[in-house]
C-alpha cells in the first residue's frame, strides 16, 4: 500500500549502544583544545596546522585538532591509521634499494605521511564530525536542541522496548540501572550517545509538522488492517473484459464484507484467505500509519474518516478494492507505539536529510577525495 519502498537507515536501538557507549565512557572526559583553526599552512611545513575541514567557508578542524579528537573517540582506528602510515616508511627503509637496519620518525614526519595519504577511516571520521557539527548548529538555530528531559524520556523508551525483547538481556526483577551497569553503561553516558539521534528526531518532527501545518497530535495516528482484491484501473479505453474483471472484483469484496458482517468469518481470517496483499499473512494488519500521505490518499482518507472497529464500504484505489478496519486510533494507540511509528517513519529520511544539510552547508573535507567522498550520513 505504500507508494514507494525505501531502504531504512537505523535511528538506533538500545542493543547497538552497549559497545559504543561503553567505549566512549571508558575514555577520559577531557576536552580537546579547540582554538579556532586559522589559515591553512602547507602540509610540508606544518601539516598539524593545516585546515582540513571547513563549513560554509569557515575553518572547522585543523589536521592536528582532528587527529586529537579521532584518537580520543576511536583509539583502535587511530592506531591503525598511524600503523598504516609508519608501515609504508618501514617498508621503504628496510626493503628499499638502500636497506637499513633501523629507522626513526618524528611526529611532524608522521603527520606529513598521514596527511599525504590519509587512511579511508580518517576521511570518513572527519566527514562524520563535520556533518555532526552542521546538525548541532542547525538544531541550535531551530530551537531543536534536545533537553535533558527529552533524553531521559528517549532512554526510558528504549529501556521499555528492550524489556519486551527476549534477547535484550533483561533478567527477572532487574532494574534499569542494574541492566545498564551490567553492560558498563550509565544513564549519563547513554544519554550523551543519544543526543544526536534525538536532535535528528526533533528536526524531522518540526519538518513534518510544517508539512502537516499543525503540531503532531494523537489523532494523526491510526492502526488498521485491510483486505485487497486486485483490479486494474478502469479508463475510457478499458476493454469489456477489463470492465467485467472490475465488476467481478467488486462483487467478490462485497460478498466478503457480507460474510464478515454476518459473523461467518472474521476480518483476520478473510484477509488471510482472500487478500492479494503481503499483509494477508498477518490478518491484513498494516500497523500504525499517519495522516501524511504515506498511504495512497484515497485509502488514507477512508481510514482516517472511520471509527475503530468499523468496516468500510469497498474503497477503490489504483490497486483494486479494499475493505478497511481501523483497530485503534488516536489516544487508543500508546505513546510508545506512536513514538515507535514516528521513528520508523523517519528512518528512510535520515541519510538524505543529513546529506542535504551538509550540502547546503558547503562542507569541505580535504581528507577524502571528491570521487570517493561518502554522502554525509552514510554509515552513521
Amino acid at each position: 500500500m505504500q507508494k514507494r519502498t525505501l531502504l531504512p537507515v537505523a535511528l538506533a536501538g538500545l542493543s547497538a549502544l552497549s559497545l559504543a557507549t561503553a567505549t566512549a565512557q571508558a575514555k577520559k572526559e577531557t576536552s580537546i583544545s579547540q582554538e579556532k583553526p586559522t589559515k591553512a599552512s602547507s602540509t610540508s611545513s606544518d601539516p598539524e596546522a593545516e585546515v582540513v575541514g571547513s563549513i560554509n567557508g569557515k575553518p572547522a578542524f585543523t589536521f592536528g585538532q582532528f587527529l586529537a579528537k579521532f584518537q580520543r573517540d576511536n583509539p583502535p582506528a587511530f592506531s591503525a591509521a598511524v600503523s598504516s602510515a609508519i608501515g609504508s616508511k618501514a617498508v621503504a627503509s628496510f626493503f628499499g634499494p638502500k636497506a637499513a637496519s633501523s629507522f626513526t620518525i618524528s611526529k611532524k614526519e608522521l603527520f606529513s605521511l598521514m596527511r599525504k595519504a590519509p587512511a579511508q577511516s580518517l576521511g570518513s571520521a572527519l566527514g562524520n564530525y563535520l556533518s555532526d557539527q552542521v546538525l548541532q548548529e542547525t538544531g541550535t538555530k531551530a530551537g531543536a536542541a534536545p533537553s535533558d528531559a527529552q533524553l531521559d524520556d528517549f532512554l526510558n523508551f528504549l529501556l521499555r522496548k528492550a524489556r519486551k525483547e527476549p534477547n535484550a538481556g533483561f533478567t527477572p526483577g532487574q532494574t534499569d540501572e542494574q541492566f545498564l551497569k551490567a553492560r558498563n553503561l550509565t544513564r549519563a553516558g547513554v544519554k550523551k550517545t543519544l543526543r544526536t539521534q534525538q536532535l535528528i528526531f526533533n528536526l524531522l518532527t518540526t519538518q513534518m509538522e510544517g508539512d502537516l501545518k499543525h503540531k503532531l497530535k494523537p489523532e494523526d495516528f491510526v492502526q488498521a488492517r485491510h483486505i485487497l482484491i486486485k483490479a486494474d484501473p478502469i479508463t475510457d479505453k478499458s476493454t469489456p473484459e477489463q470492465k467485467k474483471a472490475d465488476a467481478d472484483a467488486l462483487a467478490k469484496i462485497t460478498d466478503i464484507a457480507a460474510q464478515i458482517q454476518s459473523g461467518k468469518i472474521t476480518f483476520e481470517k478473510a484477509a488471510m484467505d482472500y487478500s492479494a496483499d503481503g499483509s494477508a499473512k498477518t490478518g491484513g494488519d498494516l500497523g500504525i500509519f499517519m495522516d501524511d500521505n504515506t498511504m495512497v490518499k484515497v485509502f488514507q482518507d477512508a481510514a482516517f474518516s472511520q471509527k475503530p472497529n468499523e468496516i468500510s464500504k469497498p474503497v477503490r484505489s489504483e490497486f483494486g478494492y479494499h475493505l478497511i478496519q481501523v483497530t485503534k486510533a488516536g489516544k487508543e494507540i500508546s505513546e510508545d507505539d506512536r513514538r515507535d511509528a514516528l521513528i520508523k517513519r523517519f528512518q528512510p529520511k535520515i541519510g538524505l536529510f543529513v546529506a542535504t544539510l551538509s550540502q547546503n552547508a558547503k562542507i569541505v573535507n580535504k581528507l577524502m577525495p571528491p570521487r570517493e567522498m561518502m554522502m554525509p550520513g552514510d554509515g552513521q
